[in-house]
């Protein structure tokens, strides 16, 4: 038993301590001298049992509702505390490892209360009448009920008990700083994998026997990781699932006989492996000009994390469902391929060159924290078929009968890449629609649009403007077109389930001349201004309004003078998003329109935090609201 664990251990010995001790001063009423001994030994384990019980709810308050922390503290760190595992590392952060020492001093302090006191392994006691306890006294065993053999426990108890009230102490209110650092080395680890991914593709279709570039898609995700600074950024990029769709034309032909959509859409999910071996090529993780990014410190003892394994992982970081997916498949002969690529050269908040060469001089990114304990799902290593650039033909082999269960590998300096088809295959007749056409178009076969879906698309689009920024995926202006949604076609009834329809996908071109010009940031105004950030305001009315505002199209070549016209386009809408968004949602849409005007931007990491707070964590807030409020009324 390790960790926390240990604390709900010693919550539960030290009240049936007590309350053994109570029947033995029953039993020995007569003896006044044992009494007395007893009533300094309760009045002491009660002191301590309040002030664990206090430095739990110091851990937990701020963290937990008000309206849960009283449970909470009786069922110390069981399963109800699984949601705030997050919360409690980032408040413990590098203080983890001292908690965990303390935590176990007094479990061995608890073991040698309980066998003092012969307490049974369900707290109960064999001793139950004055026989058996002076029998038990006489034979000399541990069992004593002077107070001078309790002093040494008592004293290991309080001095364990005065360090971990101080450490929680010492520790509270010092959230927000820590989570602002967390945050900013997420993003740059986003937008460093997002830059690298986006290279790895397109190497994997340069040359490209087809008559026209690809399309590929990315699923914008909602990614939330606590990064404490024992924590390597490489351990945490092997937890997320990049969910891709690569779309191919199809032939005239095709079509006309399966009578099928224009385009072919395949699904290709993709997380980073490792790196090719020793001596590898670093992962410069989209760095912000504003603070460069800097390596974790390196472990100190291998005893580091090993504390936040208790009771399911306890304070582990319990990443979503969305990027923790595995990349074991459910068939047992199913065979995973890696793209292997560069988390190359990024430069500025850009990614790097797209150059298909592999590099072997080049440390890894954190190598000091490469023995880190914590450890992600790796793939079960399968054997390489070969080396195959033309990734498109592989992955739509199926358009003529046969469906590939194996891909091969596809190199770009180093770093790999899990490469899977999705566990289920999609529909034949899958279609895909716009977030424009999604505003201004009725369509039968899509689950209403309620407010629910409309805020937790607005939630994924705030998230990845921020992570996705100045990235092959995200450019200066993201407008209703670049945004799709893919459904089978088929009338679905509303389901507690069907955000799933709503899980937007930002589209780009594999095309190697477009590269370049995706992560240039350039400007026609006379300073710079923030178009990312103003588009983002544009498309939250228009989501939220439920219509699409032909005044609020963009462009990145925009002057001043439009830019300015644009912002008093979506002013204009106020009060129409206030009626259907609500007052936090409103004040968002402003911010974004305001920031237009800003200096700084999503490149400087000030402006990223006052962006996450005044846009993510208040569209988060009222998400939170309508889900507790939907699971209510689908349980009923």
């Amino acid at each position: 038993m390790s960790g926390l664990e240990v604390v709900g251990v010693v919550l539960g010995v030290l009240p049936l301590a007590v309350k053994a001790l109570q029947g033995y001063m029953t039993v020995l009423s007569s003896m006044k001298h044992s009494q007395r001994n007893l009533n300094a030994l309760i009045r002491d384990l009660e002191t301590e049992h309040i002030r664990l019980q206090t430095t739990c709810e110091l851990l937990l308050d701020g963290i937990a509702p008000p309206s849960v922390i009283d449970k909470l503290i009786q069922t110390p760190f069981g399963p109800e505390w699984r949601p705030y595992n997050d919360a409690l590392r980032l408040r413990l952060w590098t203080t983890c490892t001292k908690f965990e020492e303390q935590v176990n001093e007094l479990q061995a302090a608890a073991s040698d209360l309980r066998a003092k006191l012969c307490l049974e392994a369900d707290g109960t006691t064999k001793l139950t009448d004055r026989r058996s306890i002076s029998q038990q006294l006489k034979h000399g065993t541990s069992f004593t009920l002077k107070k001078k053999d309790y002093d040494e426990v008592l004293a290991r108890i309080k001095t364990a008990n005065s360090v971990l009230h101080e450490l929680a102490g010492q520790n509270c209110g010092l959230e927000p700083a820590r989570r602002h650092r967390s945050r900013i080395r997420l993003i740059r680890l986003v937008r460093g994998l997002a830059g690298s991914i986006f290279d790895a593709l397109l190497c994997s279709t340069s040359p490209c026997p087809c008559a026209e570039p690809h399309d590929i898609c990315l699923e914008l995700e909602a990614r939330e990781a606590i990064l404490i600074p024992a924590d390597s950024e490489d351990e945490v990029a092997k937890t997320f699932d990049f969910h891709t769709v690569m779309g191919s034309k199809r032939s005239a032909q095709a079509r006309l006989s399966a009578r099928r959509p224009n385009i072919e859409w395949k699904d290709i999910h993709l997380k980073l492996i490792s790196q090719a071996g020793p001596g590898g090529p670093t992962s410069t993780l989209a760095p912000l000009p504003s603070a460069p990014l800097t390596p974790a410190s390196p472990r100190r003892s291998s005893r580091n994390l090993t504390w936040a394994k208790s009771l399911g992982s306890m304070l582990t970081r319990t990443p979503s469902s969305q990027s923790t997916t595995s990349l074991q498949s459910s068939s047992s002969s199913q065979t995973y391929t890696s793209v292997s690529t560069g988390l190359s050269s990024v430069q500025n908040g850009s990614s790097g060159s797209t150059t298909c060469t592999s590099t072997s001089s080049m440390q890894t990114l954190v190598e000091a924290t490469k023995t880190l304990t914590l450890s992600p799902i790796s793939p079960p290593e399968q054997p390489m078929t070969g080396s195959v650039s033309k990734l498109c033909q592989t992955i739509f082999k199926n358009e003529k009968g046969v469906t590939p269960n194996r891909y091969s590998y596809i190199t770009d300096a180093g770093w790999k890449f899990g490469l899977r088809p999705p566990p289920q295959s999609p529909s034949e007749s899958r279609h895909v629609v716009t977030l424009r056409t999604l505003l201004n178009e009725k369509n039968a076969t899509l689950p209403p649009f309620d407010y629910p879906q409309k805020l937790k698309v607005a939630i994924a689009l705030s998230v990845n403007i921020l992570h996705l920024f100045n990235t092959p995926w995200v450019s200066n202006v993201v407008t209703l077109d670049d945004i799709l949604f893919f459904h089978d076609g088929f009338p679905q009834p509303p389901s507690p389930d069907q955000e799933s329809t709503y899980q937007p996908f930002v589209i780009q071109t594999l095309h190697a001349k477009a590269t370049a010009k995706q992560r240039r940031l350039s400007y026609s105004t006379p300073r710079p201004v923030n178009l990312a950030v103003l588009s983002l305001g544009a498309l939250l009315a228009q989501v939220i309004t439920g219509r699409v505002i032909d005044n609020l199209d963009m462009t990145d070549s925009m002057d001043m003078n439009s830019i300015l016209s644009k912002y008093d386009a979506g002013a204009q809408l106020s009060s129409e998003v206030l009626e259907k968004g609500g007052i936090q949602y409103d004040s968002v849409v402003k911010w974004c329109l305001r920031s237009v005007l800003e200096v700084g931007g999503l490149e400087n990491d000030k402006f990223c935090q006052d962006f996450y707070g005044a846009v993510v964590a208040k569209l988060k807030e009222d998400a939170k609201l309508i889900d507790d409020d939907l699971s209510n009324e689908w349980s009923v």
